[in-house]
């Protein structure tokens, strides 16, 4: 296995478990989770959808995706850490996940960036 690859997997399991366990300790529900990471997958096709305005607006979207991502990620593992999974967490974490992906493939493509 790739060094660069164990010490980002291990570091990142390091902050997500850390942060898993202050979740657990304010009795955060894995569906908010689930939910803000809807949220930031919408709001980061706005800042795309604005990118002909200012390279900012990429940048940001960028940064609010990635955010996006680590909260789907983290949804999984506090239901998994409360042992509150549900069929119905996992159905919506899947429709929210292409509803992000749609949303940002949408405000790509409404930036004019994209040439034919």
């Amino acid at each position: 296995m790739n060094y660069k690859r164990t010490i980002e997997k291990n570091l990142l399991k390091k902050i997500s478990t850390n942060i898993i366990k202050l979740l657990v300790e304010h009795n955060v529900n894995p569906f908010t989770l689930t939910y803000m990471a809807l949220v930031f997958s919408i709001l980061s096709g706005c800042l795309y959808s604005l990118a002909n305005l200012s390279e900012t607006f990429v940048a940001i979207g960028g940064v609010v995706l990635l955010l996006s991502g680590f909260l789907d990620a983290l949804d999984g593992e506090l239901a998994r850490a409360t042992n509150r999974t549900t069929q119905k967490g996992s159905f919506l974490d899947s429709v929210f996940d292409k509803l992000g992906e749609v949303s940002v493939s949408l405000g790509i493509a409404i930036s004019g960036r994209v040439s034919s």
